[in-house]
Formats: structure tokens, C-alpha cells, sequence
């Protein structure tokens, strides 16, 4: 702390850990922090950003140094995980689109062949370099976010088709929980190289997992036992769930997790009312609309749109989702900016999440 200003670290932390007051919320995003202009400034280019280290670290800072976003953020993609099965990643070589999967690896819901060293996997050592890189320049200074797709929206999203993967979980959930009970020490292996490399927070993006996939009772199977295990394994974690996500509010904080983001599809209100109902204060992040909001401005709309969100009872303000690609840096600034002139006008106090 500084002239009684809290650092990026120190006032991300104190909100998801709990414990403390904070000058003013944060604002972030755990999910993929890059543009186009980001990519101007640091001349880092997808995909090349994708896959070097330097690169990638490079690129993960850019929102924080050019917009004083409170954290940094990498991979900017959500195949790391399945890559690492061996499902091909098609990387759009000559123009800027996020990566996609060629093929999925997988047509039957059968457990796929788990890699021999997942450390040295995929993109696995690609990313972990990176986080090192981050952890040298901004220790104790910016926490260095690290976004990882938990088994049930990576394996039904990608690793097998998506089609017989649906079908199967109507048919025969079971048949889907024995691969995921098979699967997981993968993604366990996957936080736990990232924790070793100096991970502050891991995000665990659930988009697969939201409401209008899984009924309240399949979430708590299919999805809450794999993220409590990863959850275990982070030093602070953070549950993303993109969607409709307000009937599984009360289900997060089984998780273990140490905060929820969610995105505009889910009102804050409503969430925050649910999450107080059963721990008082949880941490809620999010849930400026990427698109019509952030992307779209005009800069008084975003600041609307952040005052609404702390009205309502956000604990950081952030994105719903990846920043637009498109998004011109003045409206992140304005973002990150809003937020401060909107939550320094009274004393906000984090409460213990875990």
C-alpha cells in the first residue's frame, strides 16, 4: 500500500480471500484479456501469441499497463486442456480469429487416452512459461490470472463430438461421469503446473455449464465435484460461468471456489441475493456486457453500466466474458475508470469466501 492505495494485488486478494477493506472495487477480467490494439501496442500477434511464451506474457499485460486493469491474464484461448488429449487446434494462420478445433478427438463418450507428462503437454509448458514471465515482473504487484477449462465443458465442447456427447449425457449420465472421474487428475495436473510456475488465481470457465445446459441437479454432479478438486489445488480460484447462471447461484459455493463471474445474461441482484442468502458477502464478479456495452460504448454507457453493476452488489467489475476483440482500448480505460469513481464514494469491506 501506497498513500493509502492499495496495489492491483493487494485489492484483488483482499476481495477474494476476504479480510479487509478495500480503496476502491476491482476491475477485471479472467477471462482473455487481448485486442487488436493490444496486439498494435505490443507487437505480440495472434497466433504467434498463442504459442511463445514471451509473446503471450507480453500480451496478457497489456490491459494492465495500458489501462490499469487490476490483473493479468493468460492463455486467450479455452483449448489448452483439450490440446493436451491430442484434439487438433486450428490457429487461423493470416488473420485474427480466436483458435478452434479442427476435429473433435472423439465420437463415442468413451475415456480418451490421457498424455503421458501433461506438464509437457500441448501449449501446457507454453503457458506456464508465461505465468513465470508475468510472476518475474509483477509479484506482490499485479496477480497473474490463469484461465483453465474445467472437464465438463472441455471434453463436451471439444474433445468429443458435441452432438453424441448431448446425447449421451440424456441418455446416460452416468456414462458421462465416468469419463469426467477418469479424466480429471488431467485437469488437476494442468492447475497444479500453473500453481507451480506462480499462478495467483485460476479461473475456471465453465461455459458449457450454465442453466440452459444442465439442470441445477446434473450441475452438481457433473460439474461441482471437478472444480472443488481443481479448486483444492489453486492458492485462490474463481468460478466463471457464462449463461444463464442464476439457478445454480446456490450450488457455487459448494464449489470451493473463492468468488463466481458471471456475465450479462445473469443479474447481479438476483445473484447477489441468492449468494447472500447462504455466504453472506461471497465474492461476485462481473457483468459488463462484452458486446453491446464494452465493445459497442459510448463511454458514458459503459459507465452506466458499471454504476448499475456496483449498484446491484458486484464485488469486482468485469467483463462477462473475453474482451471483443475489436474493443477500442478508451473503453477499457473508461471501464477501469468507472469503476473507481463509482466504488470510491463509500467503504467496501470483503468477506471471507472459503
Amino acid at each position: 500500500m501506497r498513500g493509502g492505495e492499495l496495489n492491483s494485488y493487494e485489492r484483488v486478494m483482499s476481495v477474494l480471500k476476504g479480510g479487509g477493506k478495500v480503496d476502491f472495487l476491482p476491475c477485471v477480467n479472467f477471462s482473455s484479456t487481448c485486442t487488436r490494439e493490444f496486439m498494435e501496442y505490443t507487437g505480440a500477434w495472434w497466433p504467434e501469441a498463442h504459442m511463445d511464451p514471451v509473446k503471450m506474457a507480453r500480451l496478457g499485460a497489456a490491459a494492465h499497463k495500458l489501462c490499469c486493469l487490476d490483473n493479468v491474464t493468460v492463455p486467450f484461448d479455452t483449448l489448452v486442456e483439450a490440446e493436451v488429449f491430442g484434439v487438433p487446434v486450428d490457429f487461423h494462420e493470416g488473420y485474427l480469429a480466436w483458435p478452434s478445433i479442427k476435429r473433435p478427438l472423439l465420437k463415442r463418450v468413451v475415456p480418451p487416452i490421457p498424455p503421458g507428462d501433461v506438464a509437457r503437454s500441448g501449449r501446457v509448458p507454453v503457458v506456464a512459461e508465461a505465468v513465470r514471465l508475468l510472476k518475474e515482473e509483477f509479484e506482490g504487484a499485479v496477480p497473474v490470472n490463469v484461465l483453465v477449462v474445467p472437464p465438463f465443458t472441455s471434453t463436451s465442447y471439444y474433445v468429443f463430438d458435441h452432438t453424441s456427447f448431448m446425447m449421451t449425457l440424456e441418455r446416460d449420465p452416468g456414462a458421462v461421469k465416468e469419463v469426467l472421474d477418469e479424466v480429471v487428475d488431467v485437469y488437476v495436473e494442468i492447475v497444479d503446473t500453473y500453481v507451480d510456475a506462480g499462478a495467483d488465481v485460476i479461473t475456471l470457465c465453465e461455459m458449457g455449464g450454465s442453466a440452459s445446459t444442465l439442470p441445477s441437479m446434473l450441475f452438481d454432479e457433473l460439474v461441482v465435484p471437478y472444480v472443488r478438486k481443481m479448486a483444492e489445488r489453486a492458492n485462490v480460484s474463481v468460478l466463471s460461468i457464462p449463461g444463464e447462471a442464476l439457478p445454480l447461484m446456490d450450488r457455487v459455493t459448494k464449489c470451493n471456489v473463492n468468488g463466481v463471474a458471471i456475465d450479462h445474461n445473469t443479474p447481479i441482484s438476483g445473484a447477489r441475493k441468492i449468494l447472500d442468502y447462504s455466504k453472506p458477502g461471497y465474492p461476485l464478479i462481473g457483468n459488463i456486457d462484452p458486446v453491446e456495452v464494452l465493445y459497442e460504448g459510448p463511454e458514458e454507457k459503459i459507465r452506466i453500466a458499471v454504476k448499475k453493476a456496483i449498484e446491484d452488489g458486484v464485488s469486482m467489475v468485469a467483463p462477462g466474458s473475453d474482451f471483443w476483440i475489436e474493443t477500442p482500448t478508451r473503453h477499457v480505460s473508461a471501464m477501469v475508470e468507472a469503476t473507481r469513481t463509482f466504488s470510491r464514494r463509500s467503504e467496501h469491506c470483503s468477506s471471507p469466501s472459503k
